[in-house]
């Protein structure tokens, strides 16, 4: 008849050095998506506002952000 094996304890330490791993890959993960808006903000700022209204964006937006995507106005 076989035993069923019970789980080990995790080494001493292991839970620490997890919860920091997980901290800088979550420090990692929002630098990388930073940087992803901070060059998209960089490509749309070359554009002229006829370029943005190409593509159905406009400068500014009531709402504080830079960019909208919201009522593109024909130039």
């Amino acid at each position: 008849m076989a035993h069923p094996i019970a789980p080990r304890p995790a080494p001493f330490g292991a839970h620490t050095v997890y919860r920091l791993v997980r901290v800088f890959e979550e420090a990692a993960s929002i630098y990388r998506r930073w940087d992803a808006r901070q060059r998209t903000a960089e490509i749309l700022d070359a554009l002229s506002d006829r370029e943005l209204n190409d593509v159905g964006m406009t400068r500014a937006n009531r709402m504080g952000t830079r960019y909208s995507m919201l009522a593109a106005r024909s130039l």
